[in-house]
């Protein structure tokens, strides 16, 4: 079966047709503030009109926002009208002539069913998924697939987590945290990227901000082990995958904290930035009818 997966992110929005788990053709632009749904349509219509001769089953899509019953309520990320899943399934039916189901997910959600559908055993374990880049959220996968949604579709933001000081943890932590942590303290603008080169040049004010990233990611991270008890932890997003200080610290706070024997494995996503294209992918293949 060929599925239509959309990942839509607040720097890039990607677009991929998809086949048992491969990408078969993709395409992607940059996000423009106030539009990324009717971007998502454009980039769906291309995708189509480029690869004619296949026509996608079912089509997913992941947003960064809470999801609820596969309808986004929160627009805090990007701009997505409440029709737009319908609008891009009209778009797929258009072109290909036959009827498409569609669902919406929170993206953080499809990267963590990505990750888990790779795991040795799912139908086993379970799986703690937390993507570590410009911001921070989570998502857990029960045995079998299943991502937790909460009773509101809001299990996910654990960048709302807070310090003893009442800090939240994605001023501490994320990539955009340490980029303001770095302007409070220095009254200049830089990007994580270069932030984190001049703490391996040896700055004490850069290496003191990803260390304080690292060790706070820890503390709760340790936490949320403590409280959910899952099979395997696996890191996402550009700071989750990345070797870097912020990353060392992390694991010397959970080293530091006391654990349990048997404390979870914690291992980089092995998807990367397909996640959440191969996650919305898997959930729009359970979604759709049998052929």
């Amino acid at each position: 079966m060929i599925v239509l997966a959309v990942d839509v992110g607040g720097t890039n929005l990607r677009a991929a047709l998809i086949e048992r788990g491969t990408v078969l053709h993709r395409t992607w632009t940059a996000t423009r503030p106030g539009s990324a749904d009717r971007q998502a349509i454009d980039l769906v219509s291309s995708l189509l009109r480029a690869h004619p001769g296949l026509p996608p089953a079912a089509v997913g899509i992941g947003v960064p926002e809470y999801v609820r019953a596969g309808e986004a309520t929160s627009n805090e990320v990007v701009t997505w009208a409440p029709d737009t899943a319908s609008r891009i399934a009209g778009t797929v039916e258009d072109a290909t002539g036959a009827t498409v189901s569609v669902v919406v997910e929170a993206d953080v959600r499809c990267g963590a069913v990505a990750e888990h559908a790779r795991l040795a055993r799912p139908d086993e374990l379970s799986l703690l998924y937390v993507s570590w880049g410009t911001g921070i959220s989570s998502a857990l996968v029960l045995p079998g697939g299943t991502a937790w949604s909460g009773a509101r579709g809001e299990a996910l933001a654990l960048g709302e987590w807070r310090d003893p000081a009442g800090r939240r943890l994605e001023e501490l932590a994320s990539g955009g945290g340490i980029e303001r942590g770095w302007q409070l303290v220095c009254g200049s603008m830089a990007d994580a990227v270069a932030i984190h080169a001049r703490a391996v040049a040896g700055d004490q004010r850069a290496t003191a901000l990803f260390d304080a990233a690292g060790r706070a990611l820890g503390r709760a991270l340790h936490q949320m082990v403590a409280v959910l008890d899952p099979h395997v932890v696996v890191l996402g997003g550009g700071l989750g995958t990345a070797e870097h200080l912020g990353r060392t610290a992390l694991f010397a706070e959970l080293a530091r904290l006391p654990a349990r024997a048997g404390f979870p494995p914690v291992l980089p996503a092995r998807t990367g930035d397909d996640a959440g294209l191969l996650g919305a992918a898997v959930l729009a293949g359970r979604a759709a009818p049998p052929a």
